[in-house]
């Protein structure tokens, strides 16, 4: 039997309450779960330039069809209060705050060798509220710069798993130049898939500034802590409290005799982009993140007019501008 085989045998054998069910069956290969930053096999720096500069042309080529895939790789701000807070913890690029856990981010991102994955992620551009598609494409910008920071730091191998300790200097594994190489593939693939032009983008004055910063930052644990408020304990009960803190390197003795609520807990969970409940430590990458996104959503407007209002009709402007 082959696996298309297996595939109709697996739906066939589905109660029938499921046959209104729509899914989509595929057979991947081995590139399937290659990933740019893979620890347990590094990828080569050439071929994650290549892998991430596509990745970022296919966004944006979605994203100007009027298509937004919505999690290349989870964003948060604060995991801690994921339950407790309206936003739910998530990552709002636009104000800037720490980046929670960027690494634990960037493990297994949306995105490798074999193009883009987990499509249940693909949402209609125009079923979004208003500002949703300019928040989103920074959310695969912001993603795509991150996930090309962790390919450096996924080259030490099996030590990029292991527990990190404050103040720890990977920089020896970031190579300038390529850092370099990379934001361009990023910025090119990116404004090119939207604008459907050949062009490459125009504002890459900054490049190597940034590039700077990202090993800066990238590259040393500046960030460790997370804090455990009082209040969020409160909030868990005992074998949820107990798992949280062995999730996060506690022995299941220690974790027992910690007593909840009697205090905030500081923990080391990081590396994390700026203090809990600060601001990011590389406000360059939100920089770069709204000059991407704004510059591709105004240039491809000229050529071509796709993202509709619920309800609405689009004309499209010719290339010209006129």
């Amino acid at each position: 039997m082959n696996d298309l085989d297996r595939c109709l045998a697996f739906f066939q054998g589905l109660p029938e309450e499921a046959a209104s069910t729509t899914a989509i069956a595929f057979v991947t290969t081995p590139a399937y779960f290659r990933y740019p930053n893979e620890p347990t096999a590094p990828m080569e720096t050439a071929r994650a330039i290549d892998v991430i500069g596509q990745a970022a042309s296919l966004f944006g080529h979605l994203a100007s069809h009027g298509v937004m895939h919505t999690a290349p790789v989870p964003l948060f701000h604060n995991r801690v209060q994921v339950s407790r807070r309206e936003d739910e913890g998530l990552y709002i690029w636009e104000k800037g705050g720490r980046l929670d856990r960027w690494l634990v981010s960037c493990r297994y991102p949306n995105f490798g060798l074999s193009g883009l994955r987990d499509f249940e992620h693909l949402v209609p551009a125009a079923s979004m509220r208003q500002g949703a598609v300019y928040q989103n494409m920074g959310n695969q910008i912001l993603s795509l710069l991150l996930v090309a920071g962790s390919h450096f730091r996924s080259l030490s191998g099996a030590e990029a798993l292991l527990p990190q300790t404050t103040g720890q200097d990977h920089r020896p594994l970031f190579d300038i130049e390529a850092v370099e190489t990379m934001i361009t593939a990023i910025l090119n693939g990116y404004y090119q898939g939207y604008t459907h032009t050949q062009a490459p983008f125009p504002g890459t004055a900054k490049k190597k500034a940034l590039a700077k910063r990202m090993v800066e930052e990238m590259g040393i644990n500046h960030h460790m802590d997370e804090l455990l408020r009082a209040r969020d304990q409160e909030e868990m009960n005992a074998e949820a409290f107990e798992h949280f803190l062995m999730d996060r390197g506690y022995s299941q003795e220690r974790a027992r005799s910690t007593p909840k609520g009697a205090a905030d807990i500081r923990l080391l969970t990081g590396p994390h982009l700026g203090p809990f409940n600060g601001k990011i430590s590389c406000p360059e990458l939100i920089e770069c993140t709204a000059t991407l996104a704004s510059l591709a959503m105004s240039h491809g407007f000229l050529n071509h007019a796709v993202i509709k209002s619920p309800g609405s009709e689009s004309t499209p402007i010719n290339k010209t501008g006129k």
